[in-house]
C-alpha cells in the first residue's frame, strides 16, 4: 500500500498555512515506511501529479467555519467535503472529486480513498507567516489524529 499525506496551503497567508504546518509536525513522528509526506501551495487540478500512484491519500488544509471556533479539527471523506455547499468550504478552485474524476478520465492512477483533515481558520487571507495560537493548536491536534490513523494502517 502507498499512502500520501499532503499538506495544502499558503505559508505567507497566516492561517491558510495550517495544512502545511500540520504535515511538518507529522513528519517529526515515526511514520510507517509506506507513508509519503508532501506539501503544496497548489490546489485543484494542480494536485494531480502529487496524488498519482497512491492507493490512499490524506489531505490537510484550512477550512473557513461559520459554526466552529478556530482550531477545531474536522475529518471528511472526499465525497462529504464536496457535498459541503458545493465545496464552499474553501477559497480554492476545482472540487476534490472533480479533480480526481478528471485525473481518472485522463488515465491517471488516482487514490481510491481520500480523507481530509481540515482545521477551522478565519484568517486565511491576511499576509503573515505565523499561525494564530488557536489554529496552531489545531495543527498539533490534526497531526496527532493523522498519526494515530496512519498507525492503524500497520495492522
Amino acid at each position: 500500500m502507498k499512502v500520501l499525506v499532503l499538506g495544502v496551503g499558503n505559508l505567507i497567508m497566516s492561517d491558510d498555512g495550517v495544512g502545511i504546518r500540520t504535515v511538518q509536525l507529522l513528519q517529526e513522528k515515526c511514520l510507517p515506511s509506506f507513508v509519503d509526506c508532501q506539501t503544496a501551495a497548489l490546489t485543484g487540478i494542480n494536485l494531480l501529479d502529487l496524488l498519482e500512484g497512491y492507493d490512499k491519500a490524506y489531505i490537510a488544509d484550512s477550512i473557513v467555519c461559520s459554526n466552529q471556533p478556530d482550531g477545531t479539527v474536522l475529518r471528511f471523506s472526499a465525497k462529504e467535503l464536496d457535498d459541503l455547499k458545493q465545496n464552499q468550504y474553501s477559497h480554492h478552485n476545482l472540487g476534490l472529486l472533480n479533480t480526481l474524476a478528471f485525473g481518472r478520465q485522463n488515465g491517471l492512477d488516482m487514490p481510491q480513498d481520500i480523507t481530509v483533515y481540515a482545521v477551522c481558520a478565519q484568517n486565511v487571507t491576511t499576509f503573515g507567516e505565523e499561525l494564530s495560537p488557536k489554529v496552531l493548536k489545531g495543527a498539533i491536534k490534526a497531526s496527532e489524529m493523522l498519526n494515530a490513523e496512519l498507525q492503524t494502517l500497520l495492522n
